[in-house]
């Protein structure tokens, strides 16, 4: 792996002939791929995808790299093991690490390492959810247990406040400038500008959310926390945000915890963080809207099968317009629309509302032109293939249909396949009726098939940032390029694609970053 001598005053970095390549000639990498995907859309971890999660454990992986000693970085993989494992920054990755062993166990024997799949799952995770496509390149190799770095070489998003939740006439907590300079110079240990820096958080900080018992932070930093965006810089810059710790009480606070900031964005205990109030309503315990406002479009429309039509939208649990999400899908997915609702919202509008025979409901008429384009009529012949029990004492089990046939009343029901015979003493199943709703659901790659849809966690529409987030905004030398990044969406997705590769490189063989000899 990499190896840092101490000889005298004088630090050694490996050159490239001293690196190890490992040999993944035999490695098939659009299997590895296919299996990531395959685990990728998990239902019941927080917001329906591990994306989020793998781009976390790629990046802390690598966010150890020292220029200096070559110490450190994805070439190694040793966040397997102590104290690396147990660094407070890294809670809660053994779970990502957990959820890619298997298809590390099942590659192995063809060459494929740790250090490789993590960030190979990252790059996948991101080209899975419009960011941007990074060309992998494979022969990381695994390091012993004694190469693993000490704590104290990631980010602390409070490194250096002063106790206590004073601001300034800026809202800017006391000490924040000593935050700013820690965070430049981890950025600078790894070999990255202050551009660099802003482009590798903007772009991280797009996904996912800060879990409570993970870190002590708890909260997403986006609406949508599975999908690239600079909702994070524009956000941080328009929005009005307070300063909490997990005691603070403030006025938006929800019940039952009256007086607290509403659970999906309080911390714990004395860890500071920022919430988002613009987002903050107390009247409203959930979302306060969708993407935009329901319009009626005026369309007929009818059952069949539809296609998401713009960059992705909302699918939520029951008919009504701020019931719990589902699945925040992404342009192209499909639906089978088997019932239709009208439904009123809050501000009167009417819109229409069509349950999926894959789980789920969506606003079919958003406004011209629809969101959602569709397809074809219901065709109950298209629809053999596998399906899932939702109810009963078969719940949870999946069979085969052969075939699909809609009655004059409009229930729906499968032929089952003679492999699936066991699921019954009959060979007819019902998906769906209208009385009782979709009580089959339809299986779908990238939906569903890792398991039923279910309420997506702590979903409010809420927002936080941690203060090494917020110094982006108040230091001079990141904020210029945190403007540049506000007016461009596809300069910050093609810089911060740039700066990962980058980053996930760092201290391999064939890395154009190599540190030289000091």
């Amino acid at each position: 792996m990499k190896f840092a001598c101490a000889l005298l005053s004088t630090l050694v970095v490996p050159t490239v002939s001293e690196i190890p390549v490992a040999d993944v000639s035999r490695v098939d990498w659009d299997a590895v791929k296919a299996d990531i995907k395959s685990v990728m859309n998990t239902p019941s971890w927080d917001d329906g995808s591990y994306a989020p999660f793998f781009i976390r454990l790629a990046w802390h992986s690598s966010g150890t790299f020292n220029k200096e000693d070559g110490s450190g970085g994805s070439n190694g993989a040793t966040m397997r093991f102590p104290p690396e494992s147990e660094d407070p920054q890294n809670g809660g990755l053994d779970q990502a690490r957990a959820t890619l062993e298997p298809i590390y166990e099942k590659h192995a024997k063809s060459g494929l390492t740790h250090s490789d799949l993590w960030v190979l799952a990252a790059y996948v995770g991101l080209e899975m959810t419009a960011g941007p496509k990074v060309e992998f390149t494979g022969g990381r190799v695994d390091a012993a247990a004694d190469k693993a770095v000490e704590n104290g070489r990631l980010p602390n998003p409070e490194f250096g406040l002063d106790d206590g939740l004073n601001v300034d006439d800026q809202n800017r907590l006391s000490g924040w400038q000593k935050t700013a300079g820690h965070i430049r110079s981890v950025f600078n240990r790894m070999g990255f500008n202050d551009q660099e820096a802003v482009a590798l958080i903007s772009g991280g900080h797009s996904y996912g959310r800060c879990h409570r018992d993970f870190t002590g932070y708890e909260g997403a930093w986006q609406d949508n926390a599975i999908y690239f965006a600079n909702e994070y810089i524009t956000d941080m810059i328009d929005d009005d945000w307070r300063a909490i710790d997990g005691n603070s009480l403030v006025p938006e606070g929800f019940p039952p915890n009256s007086g607290y900031a509403p659970d999906d964005v309080r911390p714990k205990g004395a860890t500071r963080q920022y919430i988002d109030i613009t987002t903050i309503n107390p009247n409203i315990p959930g979302m306060l809207g969708g993407m935009r406002a329901d319009d009626a479009a005026g369309t007929e429309i009818t059952l069949g099968e539809y296609i998401i039509d713009t960059i992705w939208m909302n699918i939520r649990e029951t008919a009504e317009t701020n019931s719990s999400y589902l699945a925040r899908a992404p342009s192209g997915t499909t639906f089978t629309i088997v019932e239709l609702q009208n439904v009123t919202n809050a501000e009167g509008s009417l819109s229409v509302r069509g349950l999926s025979l894959e789980g789920g409901w969506v606003t079919l008429n958003k406004g011209d032109p629809l969101y959602f384009r569709k397809l074809r009529d219901l065709d109950s012949r298209a629809l053999a293939g596998k399906y899932r029990m939702r109810v009963g004492k078969q719940a949870g089990k999946e069979f085969e249909c052969r075939r699909v046939r809609r009655k004059e009343d409009g229930e729906m029901v499968c032929e089952l396949n003679y492999l699936s015979r066991g699921f019954s003493e009959t060979k007819w199943v019902t998906l769906y009726s209208p009385e009782k709703g979709v009580l089959a659901d339809r299986i779908k790659a990238d939906y569903n098939e890792q398991g039923p849809r279910v309420p997506l966690k702590d979903l409010y529409g809420h927002q936080m940032m941690l203060v090494g987030d917020m110094v982006l905004k108040w230091d001079s030398g990141f904020r210029k390029y945190m403007d540049i990044y506000y007016a461009d969406e596809d300069l910050l997705r093609d810089d911060f694609g740039k700066a990962f590769k980058k980053l996930t490189e760092n201290g391999c063989a064939w890395s154009s970053e190599l540190s030289v000899v000091v």
